[in-house]
Order: structure tokens, then sequence, then C-alpha cells
């Protein structure tokens, strides 16, 4: 029994420490806030907090995002504001509030739609690694259209889901933005693999992983390598299957 415990501890150690490591984080992020010196500082604190707590307590996440939104007005900074929204938007929709994330991913798409949104683009490196104001809001605008699919698909529209999905991907492409590349790809091999269509959805899952690993963005690739072992699966090539499990 102690040798077994020894063991589980073991492997566990890592999630542990890592746990912690995030919870120092969130604390010297919540001392950061309190200490800030200046509005500008204070948006992009109240940014990451959203950002730390948005997949686990989006209710608390929301209260940061509002923060920023308010901010945001105030500063007249618009890429801000767009991201805000759709932060608020991703949180509702994360609590099943499908009608105020719809809400709200229109009003931050109403704005990065204007190409002037780019003026005054403070702080654009924030947004998807963007490397000018206008690509920022582009990248905001693809970003909204992917989340815009997921949405749709939990609404059963899988038509405008798909239709959000190539929305997304065209802008992307224009951008050679890696991360709104990887996600889309993933989810249209995925759309493929649900569909029947299990060798489309290789071909997009294949691009979606030489996406992900020429980008600095790496969440949710868990998720891609599942895809790719359930078209494993389905092709009984289970040591494949196996291998990306």
């Amino acid at each position: 029994m102690k040798s077994l415990l020894s063991i589980l501890l073991f492997i566990a150690w890592p999630f542990i420490t890592h746990a912690q490591a995030e919870l120092n984080n969130g604390d010297s992020l919540l001392v950061a806030l309190r200490n800030a010196a200046n509005d500008t500082i204070r948006m992009d604190i109240n940014r990451k907090l959203g950002f730390f707590h948005q997949d686990s307590e989006p209710d608390t996440a929301l209260i940061f995002h509002e923060s920023v939104l308010a901010l945001a007005k105030k500063l007249k900074l618009k890429l801000w504001e767009a991201d805000a929204y759709q932060q608020i938007a991703y949180c509702n929709y994360g609590r099943y509030n499908l009608t105020e994330a719809y809400e709200n991913y229109m009003r931050g798409l109403k704005i990065v739609e204007d190409p002037s949104t780019k003026v005054n683009g403070w702080g654009y490196f924030n947004f998807s690694y963007s490397k000018s104001p206008d690509e920022a809001r582009r990248s905001i605008e693809g970003m909204i259209h992917f989340e815009l699919s997921n949405l749709y698909s939990r609404s059963r529209n899988n038509k405008e889901s798909f239709n959000q999905i190539l929305q997304a991907l065209k802008i992307g492409e224009s951008l050679n933005n890696q991360k709104i590349l990887s996600l889309c790809n993933r989810e249209i091999g995925k759309y493929y693999l649900n569909n029947n269509n299990p060798d489309s959805a290789f071909i997009y899952f294949q691009k979606a992983l030489k996406y992900y690993y020429n980008s600095t963005y790496q969440k949710n690739v868990g998720a891609l390598y599942l895809m790719l072992s359930k078209y494993y699966l389905q092709k009984q090539q289970y040591d494949s299957a196996k291998w990306y499990i």
C-alpha cells in the first residue's frame, strides 16, 4: 500500500506543482491589479485575470472582462473593446447563456468589421500574436467567427456553423495566422469525421497539426490528438490510435 501511494504521488506530482504555480500566478495578478499605476495597465491585468478564470469559472471571468470593456470604452481603445465583447460572449457561452453570447459576439463583430478600428491600436500584439493594429482587428474578427461556429453548432444550426468556420479560415489564410488556421482546420476535420468522411477529415487534421507545431498557441492541441485517435480507430489501426490517445 505504501509503495502504491508513492507511485501515485510520483505520477500526480507534476500536476500538483503545475496547479500550485497557476494559483500563485492568479494571486500575483490580483496583487498587480491592486497596485496598477494607470488604466491601461489595469485593463491589461483584468484581461489576463479573465483568461485565467474563463474556462473553469466563467462567472468570475465575466467580472474581469466587463471591467476590461468599461476601461476600453473610457480609453477609446476599439480593439480592446471588441476583444472584451468577444471574451464576454465566450464566458456567456460557458454559462449556457447563448442569447447573451450571440449579442456580444455581434457587438464585437460590428466594431472589427470597421477598418477604422485599427486607429489607436495600443497593445495590438496581445491579439493572436498580431504584428500590426489592422492585423489585430482582423484576427479578432477571425476568432469571433470561429467561436460563433461553436455557438451555432450548439444551437443545432450545422450549416451556419460550417459557414462561420469557413469565414474564419479565410481570414486565417489571408493573415497566415497559425492560431486561427490550427483551430479551423481541426474543426473542419471534426466536421468531416462526424459525417463519415474520414479521409477528408485526416487531411484537415494533418494541416491543423502542422499549424499547431508552427505556433506558440498550444491550447487544446490534446483535442486534436483525440480526434486523430478516433480517425485511426475507424480505420482499425489500433497502434496509431493508442499513440495519439
